[in-house]
């Protein structure tokens, strides 16, 4: 989250680090979320869960509503106050990039390989 926020905080004029990133983590930091509260889900639920509640999010810009109340930070930095269909997609790639890596590291928990596990200690 402290990466996300200092990607809009302290831009440094390359697109990809000033809002992308941001984007891709908000996603991570959703499906991290949905991960603490629901932890025996498979990670492919998490994954659509956290997937959709981003979309829900970014879709909830084109009420209007987070734009009114932007001048409140919270609601600025969760909600967002545009909606950006590129948005969408860097979302897609921080879910896909999490879900890859939590699956991965399950895997070589619960591997019978010894020395997998030890690899992750």
């Amino acid at each position: 989250m402290a990466l996300g926020l200092l990607s809009r905080l302290y831009p440094l004029g390359l697109r990809l680090f000033d809002k992308n990133l941001g984007d891709a983590l908000y996603a991570v930091a959703a499906y991290l979320g949905l991960s603490l509260l629901w932890p025996r889900w498979p990670v492919a639920r998490r994954a659509v869960a956290a997937l959709a509640f981003c979309f829900a999010v970014e879709c909830f810009q084109l009420t209007g509503l987070p734009a009114r109340y932007a001048r409140v930070p919270p609601v600025r930095w969760l909600l967002g106050t545009t909606f950006a269909p590129e948005d969408l997609v860097c979302y897609a790639v921080g879910v896909a990039a999490i879900a890859l890596l939590d699956a991965w590291l399950l895997r070589a928990h619960n591997s019978p390989d010894p020395q997998a596990r030890r690899e992750l200690s």
